[in-house]
């Protein structure tokens, strides 16, 4: 499952529902016809599962700390670890080092 939920929320599959699904406003509409197109690669990385594991731990530490410096700090690892779980889905679909950096600068349009 957290492999799963690793891919779905991966900015490899944001940006193929983008352009392969259905949108209301800015909104993506996530329906059974589009999850069932979304191209899955079967996997056991473990190094994924880890990745998911940590920014479960780090959300989790992220509602408990009040400290703003502190704060900063976990959004700071909840970004790598997250942008590590990207990486792991792009090496896992075989993209190219172009084909990972239009995906990469898709989000910060």
């Amino acid at each position: 499952m957290k492999f799963l939920v690793s891919v779905f929320n991966s900015k490899l599959i944001y940006f193929w529902s983008y352009y392969n699904g259905k949108k209301q406003g800015e909104q993506l509409q996530i329906d059974r016809d589009h999850l069932i197109e979304i191209p899955i690669i079967k996997s056991e990385n473990k190094e994924i599962i880890e990745a998911v594991d940590s920014l479960i731990d780090l959300n989790k530490r992220l509602e408990s700390i009040n400290l703003d410096r502190e704060k900063e700090l976990i959004k700071k690892q909840i970004e790598v670890s997250g942008n590590k779980v990207d990486e792991i889905v792009y090496d896992l679909c075989g993209l190219s080092k172009d084909e990972k950096e239009v995906i990469r600068s898709f989000g910060s349009k």
